[in-house]
């Protein structure tokens, strides 16, 4: 049985109006599993890009997902809306290395 991916990014819960952390990676993780146990063999270009693709899909500009943040002192004018995947975008190099070692990705070179 494989490990179960996480990677938390926070969102707001719009019933309850409160932050809360979801794990991103269980939107993605039946897919790459799927082509795992197909035999698809990776090399990690390849999977960055697949996961990549996959992050955007599921949380870029999903609005349902997103929070309007600023700094504590800034004024209204700037406020920032800021989904998942802003938050995934600069950690895709480090994703990818989590999920090649917590599923025990053998990468084709």
């Amino acid at each position: 049985m494989r490990k179960k991916l996480k990677w938390y990014v926070m969102v707001e819960d719009s019933g309850s109006h409160k932050l809360n952390y979801l794990n991103a990676l269980s939107y993605i993780e039946e897919p790459i599993t799927k082509r795992l146990d197909e035999g698809k063999v990776f090399s990690r270009e390849e999977l960055k890009d697949l996961v990549t693709d996959l992050l955007k899909r599921n949380f870029l500009s999903k609005d349902e997902f997103e929070l309007l943040v600023s700094g504590l002192h800034s004024r209204e004018e700037y406020l920032y809306t800021i989904d998942p995947w802003y938050q995934l975008k600069p950690n895709i190099d480090a994703i990818v290395d989590y999920i090649v070692q917590t599923l025990e990705i053998e990468l084709r070179q």
